[in-house]
Order: structure tokens, then sequence, then C-alpha cells
């Protein structure tokens, strides 16, 4: 819990919210500026406060429903919780975005680019494949036979020479 009744290690934030209950002492009744300073916890935490969390909710509940005013508790120093740096996705989260809503732009123009590339080498592919079975003496069925991966020598067993210096 934070405020009046918390219990810090650190002294200067001990004392500043000392000094803030005793500005408040001069503001509100002192029935509860006494309430306040008997609920203050130590600095050590050892010592127990004279009025317990609970019994001073009560107190202060009371209080407002009779109309007087409970002071406020004052915020924990801002400079205590530290200035995280983040991370170096989270900063260009933004431009991927962008980045990638203009590739989906172009996505359909890129698959029909794929498309044609495929259908071209499968045409291609089928010419060779035809010129080869009309006459395995052309270029193109030797060119076909490396394409697959077949070393020259069954090549030039395939075409019906046993010498390596054939005509290829």
């Amino acid at each position: 819990m934070y405020g009046i009744f918390a219990s810090f290690r650190r002294g200067s934030q001990l004392e500043n919210i000392t000094l803030h209950a005793r500005d408040l002492s001069s503001k509100i009744s002192p029935s509860i500026a006494r309430i306040l300073k008997d609920a203050k916890r130590t600095n050590n935490g050892r010592k127990h406060p004279k009025i317990s969390t609970l019994q001073l909710a009560r107190t202060k509940r009371k209080f407002i429903q009779q109309g007087k005013e409970w002071p406020q508790e004052p915020l924990p120093p801002l400079n205590l919780k530290p200035y995280r740096k983040g991370h170096k996705w989270e900063e260009a989260k933004a431009a991927r975005k962008v980045t990638i809503a203009e590739n989906m732009a172009k996505m359909p123009q890129m698959i029909a680019e794929y498309r044609e590339q495929v259908r071209e080498r499968r045409e291609k592919y089928r010419k060779r494949k035809d010129a080869a079975k009309k006459d395995p003496n052309q270029p193109e069925y030797v060119q076909y036979l490396l394409a697959k991966g077949v070393r020259l020598a069954d090549i030039a067993v395939k075409l019906g020479t046993q010498n390596k210096k054939a005509k290829i």
C-alpha cells in the first residue's frame, strides 16, 4: 500500500511522507491528524503501528459517511519506477505493418508473375521432351538428358556410339 501508511526502506521517502502528514495536520482536524500519526509505520518495519490498516480504513469510511473531509494519501514518487527501454521489434512494428500492407497490395501481381514463370518452365520442358521423343540424335534430346543429370558416357551409350568423342 502506498502513501502515509506504507513501510519504506529509504529514509528520504519516509521523510517526504512524514512532511506531507505534518502539512495535512495543520489543515485537518486534530483527531484525524492523531489517527494518521498513529497509523504510520516505522522505517524498519519491526515496530507495528498503533492503529491497524483495517481500523484506519473503517475510521476513514465513518468520517466520509459523516460528511467530514479525509486527506488524500500522497502518490508514490514517480522516480522510483524505472524507465523501460522496450524492445527493438516494438519500435519497428509500425513500419513493418506498412511494409506488409504494401506487399499484400502487390500480391495478386506477384502470384500472376509466378504462375507465368511456372507455365513457361513447363512449356519449355514439354517441348524438349517432345523433340527428344521424335529423334534421339537431335541436340535437344542431349540437352534434355543432361538436364536430367545423365552422364555423357551414358548418353553416348544411349545414342549407340561407344566412342566418347561422338558428336554431341
